[in-house]
């Protein structure tokens, strides 16, 4: 799933390492560290496996490349300002966020639809 699930229960998006060295020892000390200061659950996935986001070691042990999918999820009392504060984080390493592929042309085809009603 591309899309930012947002139900009151986790927060979820998926982002591509555009890092030359993938989440090395750095980026992964600096993501556990800022996640360890919330109260929510933290989780990076890649390939169908859940990381402790606030365990360096488990970030490291992903070994995620470059060019590797991953996901954020953050589950619990302060999810969103989590969310948001580890996306942001993320951002300044080179890891980006996936975006929902064509949502501007559904969004523009669904009002053409309703126009010609």
């Amino acid at each position: 799933m591309n899309c930012l699930e947002a139900d009151g229960f986790m927060r979820k998006a998926d982002f591509t390492v555009s890092l030359a060295g993938g989440l090395h020892a750095r980026p992964a000390a600096l993501f556990s560290q800022e996640a360890g200061k919330f109260k929510s659950r933290v989780v990076m996935r890649m390939k169908g496996k859940g990381y402790d986001g606030k365990s360096v070691l488990a970030i490291l042990g992903m070994c995620a490349i470059e060019g590797s999918t991953i996901s954020l999820v953050t589950e619990g009392i302060d999810e969103q300002i989590a969310f948001e504060t580890l996306e942001k984080l993320l951002a300044t390493m080179g890891v980006r966020k996936n975006e929902i592929p064509g949502f501007a042309e559904r969004k523009n085809d669904t009002n053409e639809d309703a126009g010609s009603q």
